[in-house]
């Protein structure tokens, strides 16, 4: 019957330790995610900048065209 209960103690035991190590890497994974996701969030929106604003550049106009010539 010791053996029995020592041997539950000892997978006990592992089962701490690992589910430490555990949450651990979880914690690390959840944070490199978040990073990655802010870090994919603004480049979007760089994109979305970028592409509103070539749509603004001005363009010629006709009156300008037409004020030019004589």
């Amino acid at each position: 019957m010791e053996r029995l209960r020592r041997r539950i103690e000892l997978f006990r035991q592992h089962h701490n330790r690992c589910e430490t190590r555990y949450d651990n890497a979880t914690h690390e994974r959840m944070d490199l995610e978040r990073q990655q996701t802010l870090s994919l969030h603004q480049r979007l929106l760089q994109t979305k900048a970028k592409r509103a604003s070539k749509h603004r550049q001005p363009q010629p106009s006709g009156d300008q065209a037409s004020q030019r010539a004589p």
